[in-house]
C-alpha cells in the first residue's frame, strides 16, 4: 500500500510540476505570438498606408520626367524660334510631352495599386501565421489538459484499488484474518480444524 501511495504522490507532484512548467512556456509562447502579431500590424500600417508617390524611387522617376519635359519644352521653343515654327506646333509638342508625363503617372498609379495589393496579401499571410501559432498553442493546451485529466484518473484509480485499506470494516476483517492466521500458526500450521 505504501508504494502505491508514494507512486500516486509522485504522479500528482509531477503533474503539478509539469503544469507549472507548461504554464510558463505557454506564457512565453503567448508573448512571442503577441509580439509577432504586433510587428506584423506595424509593418502593414507603415507600408500599406504610406503614400506610394512619396517613395524615393518614385520621386526620382518623377523628377527625371519633369526635368526631361522641361528640357524638351525649352528645346521645342528654341527650335520654333530658330526655324520659324508656329505657336500651334509648339503647343502640340508640349501637349505630347504632357501626355507622356500623364501616362507615366498612370503607370506609377497602377504600380501603387499592385504594391498595396501585395502588401495586403503579405500582411494577411503573416496574420494567418500568427493565427496558426495561437491555434497550435490552444491545441497544445487542450491536449495537456486531456493528458492531465487522464493521469489524474489513473492515479485516482490506483488509489481506489487501495481504498479498502482505509475502510474500518475492511480493517477489522483484515485484523481478524491476521489473528486467525497467527492462531493457526501457533497450533502447528493447521489450516483446518478437525470435527
Amino acid at each position: 500500500m505504501i508504494p502505491a501511495l508514494i507512486g500516486a504522490g509522485v504522479a500528482i507532484g509531477s503533474a503539478i510540476y509539469s503544469g507549472v512548467k507548461s504554464a510558463k512556456a505557454r506564457k512565453e509562447q503567448r508573448k512571442l505570438a503577441d509580439q509577432y502579431n504586433a510587428e506584423n500590424n506595424a509593418w502593414f500600417n507603415k507600408n500599406y498606408y504610406t503614400d506610394y508617390l512619396r517613395q524615393a524611387d518614385v520621386q526620382s522617376t518623377l523628377g527625371a520626367l519633369r526635368d526631361r519635359m522641361f528640357r524638351d519644352n525649352r528645346n521645342i521653343a528654341g527650335q520654333a524660334a530658330m526655324n520659324g515654327g508656329t505657336h500651334e506646333a509648339v503647343l502640340a509638342a508640349r501637349q505630347a510631352g504632357s501626355r507622356n508625363y500623364a501616362d507615366a503617372l498612370s503607370s506609377i498609379a497602377g504600380q501603387a495599386t499592385d504594391y498595396k495589393r501585395q502588401t495586403l496579401n503579405t500582411y494577411l499571410g503573416g496574420r494567418q501565421t500568427g493565427m496558426n501559432m495561437l491555434m497550435g498553442m490552444y491545441n497544445n493546451d487542450a491536449n495537456n489538459a486531456s493528458q492531465f485529466g487522464s493521469n489524474g484518473f489513473q492515479a485516482g484509480a490506483g488509489l481506489m484499488q487501495y481504498s479498502s485499506w482505509f475502510d474500518p470494516a475492511q480493517q477489522a476483517a483484515r485484523a481478524e484474518a491476521k489473528r486467525k492466521a497467527k492462531a493457526d500458526t501457533a497450533h502447528g500450521n493447521r489450516l483446518f480444524e478437525p470435527y
